[in-house]
């Protein structure tokens, strides 16, 4: 189910403490109007009372469910995967994951929602950085799969370390050739509940 918690924040621009509920758990089979919040951002957002400043709350620990699709955060660390899925028993849904900040949580259900495989979409992030001449140091976040036919469009975000963002689209052909030659060479099998799929995992599927 989702969880809810009240916790006193120190605002970031001029200090003051005010009360502010942050999600620890957001379970859409149950709360299915958290799914656009979660999307746009609207729960991750803190709004001073006193300076109207905006900030992003993100808990450390924050777990998402659907039906298919569970993704844990685990900002800190420290998550057990043995006492969740004990915890948890036999009700894991189909894919079950870990993340290490709020933003991967959001691109895994963004992913989800576009029926795509989060696997091949992080190879993918790998060979178009490898592409890119300033590639190195900014992040691929998935957004949609948009169009259809010879104009179908895997869209992106990247971002820079300094913040800027810039749109990226990628053709969806792309994506089904390097699904089919990841599967056509045994690679692409289900890695198993709690893994974390991200750069990393997209550059050993890869072979890099």
């Amino acid at each position: 189910m989702s969880l809810t918690e009240d916790r006193t924040i120190a605002c970031p621009s001029c200090g003051a403490a005010s009360t502010t509920r942050v999600h620890k758990a957001v379970d859409v089979t149950v709360t299915p109007e958290l799914e656009a919040m979660l999307l746009d951002g609207r729960i991750f957002l803190f709004t001073c009372p006193s300076c109207g400043h905006r900030a992003r709350i993100v808990e450390p620990e924050l777990l998402y469910r659907s039906r298919e699709l569970l993704v844990q955060l685990d900002a800190l660390g420290t998550f057990d995967a043995a006492a969740a899925s004990s915890a948890l028993g036999s009700s894991l849904p189909k894919t079950v994951r870990v993340v290490r900040d709020g933003n991967a949580l959001v691109e895994k259900v963004k992913i989800a929602e576009a029926g795509l495989d989060d696997r091949v979409v992080e190879a993918m992030k790998v060979l178009a950085k490898a592409s890119m001449p300033d590639g190195d140091g900014k992040r691929l976040l998935f957004e949609a799969a948009e169009g259809e036919g010879d104009a179908a469009r895997v869209r992106f975000t990247l971002l820079a370390p300094d913040g800027k963002a810039a749109g990226v689209g990628l053709a969806r052909a792309a994506y089904d050739r390097l699904a089919a030659e990841l599967a056509a060479s045994g690679r692409l099998v289900d890695p198993g509940p709690w893994v974390v799929v991200d750069e990393a995992f997209a550059r050993a599927l890869l072979a890099l």
